[in-house]
């Protein structure tokens, strides 16, 4: 949606979505945002609970907003998918306390058995999933979680976690679909290697020099610095 006025990019979204339901009622809904709804967040919920009624839903505020077959990264943007028999959705909020022996993750239990998949999207800064997801292999195992981390705040309480009719800035949310299950795929991440380099010699967008040396030069050195696990 390329508007950003919460009120119309919520009426919009929700029509669109609904009209690839063909008709069926809607019974779970995902929705992400672009950063332009920052200061909007819960006029956006609420426009879009006024449109859906009562619908568990989760979502975020996002750097980068897909929907269909188009990506927005730098215009207003809203992304709502709407999902239909997909059987009983419980949605949660969850929270990470800090103690003097690390730290206690509350809000919602994982169940020994639980059958479905659970959806996460977490506040970077508030709440470290690799922790939760450590304690899940050993004491919980088999239980299926996916998901990902908010990235429209760049800073402490800027994030902006959508949660049924809420708009939360820490922690996480997340929504149990008992009944389903889903064939899950890892997108790629990345990480800062090497040393940073000043573009010495470029010609438009091809680069020809790295701090005066080749970039195939400088990859070759990168190479034979990084350890055996990089490589």
């Amino acid at each position: 949606m390329l508007t950003a006025d919460p009120a119309e990019a919520g009426r919009r979204a929700v029509g669109e979505a609904r009209a690839l339901l063909g008709g069926l009622s809607p019974s779970f809904a995902v929705m992400f945002a672009s950063a332009h709804f920052l200061g909007s967040a819960e006029a956006l919920a609420a426009a879009v609970a006024e449109q859906t009624g009562p619908l568990p839903l989760i979502g975020c505020v996002a750097q980068a907003v897909v929907g269909g077959a188009r990506e927005i990264e730098s215009g207003p943007a809203v992304s709502l998918w709407l999902a239909a028999g997909v059987g009983p959705v419980e949605t949660f909020a969850m929270e990470f306390v800090r103690t003097p022996s690390g730290g206690a993750y509350g809000g919602y239990r994982f169940e020994p058995g639980g059958a479905g998949i659970h959806l996460m999207i977490c506040d970077p800064f508030t709440f470290p999933p690799g922790d939760l997801l450590a304690h899940l292999n050993k004491h919980v195992p088999g239980t299926v979680v996916t998901g990902g981390m908010a990235s429209g705040g760049l800073a402490m309480r800027q994030s902006r976690l959508f949660l049924d009719g809420r708009v939360l800035s820490q922690g996480a949310v997340g929504a149990r679909l008992a009944g389903a299950s889903a064939d899950l795929l890892v997108s790629q991440g990345c990480r800062p290697v090497g040393d940073p380099y000043t573009v010495t010699r470029a010609e438009a967008n091809v680069i020809y020099e790295l701090g005066g040396r080749t970039p195939v030069a400088r990859l070759q050195e990168l190479a034979a610095a990084l350890s055996v696990k990089d490589r």
